[in-house]
């Protein structure tokens, strides 16, 4: 997935191998290497078994380093919520310190599938339950970040 905002683009790329394979690691990041696009603040790439993510940030948006994790959940986000504050409230986290991904991630923890009522913005992510063997995508419903698997 990539967006782009005049000629700075964020892009996404994910690969999970449901039969349990690892992940071929050199291939991975060649492909994710193809999508840098040109203006590009930071990239962060993790391959790990069976799972391999990446994010090129545009440095546009409330962005840290991704992928994000807490426990057996890793996601990968091309977002931006209008409705951080309410959300982070919610969540009881700090809304001027967490990021977007931080938070979609919590949401997701704390409502499941349902985090999607409660998120605003323009968003593509996808969350891998590692524990589960599951795979999450969504995007926001007029489809401003594009999401293809």
């Amino acid at each position: 997935m990539a967006r782009s905002e005049g000629r700075v683009m964020t892009a996404i790329l994910g690969r999970v191998a449901l039969d349990g394979r690892p992940v071929d690691e050199q291939r991975f990041r060649q492909a994710f290497d193809a999508l840098r696009p040109a203006r590009t603040a930071r990239s962060d790439v993790s391959v790990s078994g069976a799972l391999g993510v990446g994010h090129h940030d545009s440095g546009l948006d409330r962005a840290a380093p991704q992928p994000v994790t807490e426990g057996p959940l890793t996601l990968v986000a091309d977002a931006r919520l209008y409705n951080r504050e309410d959300l982070a409230r919610a969540l009881d986290c700090p809304a001027d310190v967490t990021p977007d991904a931080r938070l979609i991630l919590r949401a997701y923890i704390r409502w499941g599938a349902d985090c999607l009522q409660r998120i605003n913005g323009d968003f593509g992510i996808a969350i891998h339950d590692a524990d589960k063997r599951d795979l999450f995508l969504a995007r926001d419903h007029i489809g401003a970040r594009p999401l293809f698997w």
